[in-house]
């Protein structure tokens, strides 16, 4: 590849691999950091105001995206995921059948093939 990066090898890109598992660590860390600030902040919401407006506050703030932003990220996140490594490995598989059927003859004495 032009960047570096080889397909060469019986187990792909070392590097391609590390580089995908860091950007998911990020991105997850980012997620769990985002989801920790909003439950604190609605801890301070709860000790801020009065409890019939904080409780409605939070409900309408806070749950709708704990129980419906998420759960809809996730759903698609994982269906993009299952994707993903599906056309990989069907890249893989058809890599992996052209190295089988693109193989340089060997030079060995005696053989008449």
């Amino acid at each position: 590849m032009a960047d570096g990066r080889s397909l060469q090898g019986s187990t792909g890109s070392y590097h391609i691999a590390m580089e995908g598992r860091e950007d998911i660590r990020a991105a997850v860390g980012v997620i769990a950091f985002l989801l920790t600030v909003k439950v604190i902040l609605g801890i301070a919401l709860l000790f801020s105001f009065p409890i019939d407006e904080t409780a409605s506050l939070y409900e309408v703030l806070h749950l709708s995206v704990l129980f419906g932003v998420v759960p809809l990220a996730i759903t698609f996140g994982a269906t993009a995921l299952f994707w993903w490594r599906i056309l990989r490995l069907r890249s893989r598989r058809r890599y992996l059948q052209w190295l089988e059927w693109n193989v340089e003859p060997e030079e060995r004495p005696g053989a008449t093939v």
